[in-house]
């Protein structure tokens, strides 16, 4: 039975430091997000952003776990998807925000034009607590009574937005924060995953060093079937031989600690040439064996066999 690293579920305090910045960082950006999605009122532009927004905190997720030294990776998605959260929730709030100072903003016009005093100038004729609408003064926030964010919201669905002479609204804006929730929480809550999955040295208190040892251009699927296969480490020191015709590559890479004494992890993956379904080649990796734990024996054996292969003449 092979053995295979596991990460130790440890957090260093710095990753909730780096966290709580990046949340702080998330404010600003969503309110640069949501006037880019105002003035550009192009649908192309409304699906890349928020492409580029997943893809962006999905790296400043990754940073943060391994800068943080996060190996936790629920710990690493949590804190991932609490940015991501910020930056939507954020977004929304700005924009509602925006649109309150519109309202204010046309309704002071209103009321200096038609030089409104008191609220009995706009038709109130009561108020709670036999107050006379004479007596209170006018103001722009006397309209914003009942514009809640949920109704916020609801104006938004209904009135939607317009792109080469195309109206978008109600499902379709349903839809399109559907998917923006799913673009940006998906990359910044996966973003962290891989990183805190990474082979550890706890020893040293680093990452261990990822080295690409050996390649094999050209071999067969079925050395390649048997890689995928093995049950024990002895057949993943062997490396797979070169054979003429060979239609896929086989790559070994070793995660290495400091100290020689600590195991070793061995990942090796197989490179292909497919035909998609337009029957041009795309490559493709498969995963043959992931993160395999070796002994320093063992690890010094495969190194042994690299050595040899790389001195082997072509």
């Amino acid at each position: 039975m092979l053995e295979r690293y596991q990460p130790s579920g440890r957090v260093h305090p710095m990753h909730f430091v780096l966290a709580g910045a990046a949340t702080a960082a998330a404010l600003p950006g969503a309110w640069i997000y949501q006037e880019l999605l105002n003035w550009v009122p192009f649908m192309v532009v409304h699906i890349l952003l928020p492409v580029a927004v997943g893809g962006g905190l999905g790296a400043l997720a990754a940073r943060m776990a391994k800068r943080g030294r996060c190996r936790n990776p629920v710990v690493a998605v949590a804190t991932g998807a609490i940015v991501g959260a910020t930056f939507l929730v954020a977004g929304y709030w700005v924009t509602y925000l925006d649109h309150r100072a519109v309202i204010a903003n046309y309704h002071a016009n209103e009321i200096e034009q038609h030089h409104w005093r008191t609220l009995k100038d706009v038709g109130v004729v009561s108020l709670p607590g036999n107050v006379d609408p004479a007596t209170v003064r006018l103001t722009p926030d006397f309209f914003l009574l009942g514009y809640s964010f949920q109704e916020h919201l609801a104006s938004r669905v209904k009135d939607g937005w317009r792109s080469h002479g195309t109206h978008y609204a109600g499902h379709v804006v349903y839809l399109f924060w559907l998917i923006e929730a799913a673009l940006i929480l998906g990359g910044s809550s996966m973003g962290g995953l891989a990183q805190s999955r990474r082979p550890y040295d706890e020893g040293s208190g680093s990452w261990m060093e990822l080295i690409r040892l050996h390649q094999v251009s050209d071999t067969s699927r079925d050395a390649a079937n048997r890689l995928a296969e093995a049950d024990e480490v002895h057949p993943l020191l062997t490396l797979v031989p070169q054979v003429d015709g060979g239609d896929v590559a086989v790559t070994y890479q070793l995660a290495k600690p400091r100290d020689p004494a600590e195991p070793a992890y061995l990942t090796i993956k197989q490179v292909s040439i497919e035909p998609d379904k337009q029957g041009q080649g795309v490559t493709k990796v498969r995963t043959l064996q992931s993160m395999v734990l070796l002994s320093p024996a063992q690890t010094a054996d495969l190194l042994q066999r690299v050595s040899k292969a790389a001195a082997a003449p072509e």
